[in-house]
């Protein structure tokens, strides 16, 4: 079996970070969660997440629309 494994690192001192790696914490399974993002927007769709934690359902639409302050945060 060959596995390739990718980390995820979060500046706990900063604060956009600090709330990502908190809302992350929720989630039991973790790489799933981050791979079910990543099919999603392959596939171009926005991810939604519902009242559950953990379940995350797809909302189709032309134009992805992207959060300015994430955006700032890739900068």
């Amino acid at each position: 079996m060959s596995r390739k494994v990718k980390s995820v690192s979060f500046n706990t001192e900063d604060p956009f970070e600090k709330e990502m790696y908190e809302y992350s914490k929720k989630f039991s399974n973790f790489s799933s969660f981050v791979k079910r993002l990543i099919h999603i927007s392959m596939n171009g769709k926005q991810p939604v997440a519902n009242i559950e934690v953990g379940e995350i359902s797809e909302l189709s639409t032309d134009k992805p629309k992207i959060n300015k302050d994430f955006l700032r945060q890739l900068i």
